[in-house]
């Protein structure tokens, strides 16, 4: 390759990056600032009703965990007998968990084929659909059954 050639490769490429200072900090404050402007005026003009002080001795009706726990909340209404020594309620709310947190980290490692698509991969989609309606339905036990 003769060097003008090089040099109008380098030219092009050149031509395809920005410019971090120019175009990124002179950006981002600005949409900051827009969104400061917007909380603040959301907290001066939208009035809230104030709710009546916090008493630490009288339980709300509704004691429900945030949404993200429902599934883990429905597994430890759902299981309610022993194994062994070991406790139904602790078997619901610890280890029942615990494992299934553990296979969401062994995943990757057990799964190591390269098809990106779930037609490719149909044993793990099952497994991903299973997975996911029944953290559905325990969801849906937690909140009927509380």
């Amino acid at each position: 390759m003769k060097i003008e050639e090089v040099k109008e490769k380098l030219e092009k490429k050149e031509e395809k990056h920005f410019m971090l200072f120019r175009d990124e900090v002179f950006r981002y404050p600005a949409v900051m600032f827009l969104v400061f402007a917007a909380l603040c005026f959301l907290a001066a003009f939208l009035q809230l009703p104030v709710h009546p002080p916090f008493d630490p001795f009288k339980m709300p009706p509704t004691n429900y965990p945030d949404w993200y726990f429902f599934p883990v909340f429905g597994f430890l209404k759902s299981w309610t007998w022993p194994i062994g020594p070991i406790p139904a309620k602790l078997i619901g709310g610890i280890i029942g968990p615990s494992i299934f947190v553990l296979l969401l980290f062994i995943l990757p490692f057990i799964d190591r084929k390269e098809a990106y698509y779930p037609w490719d991969r149909p044993f793990w989609t099952i497994v991903g659909v299973i997975t996911i309606i029944a953290m559905v339905a325990l969801s849906i036990f937690a909140v009927v059954h509380h």
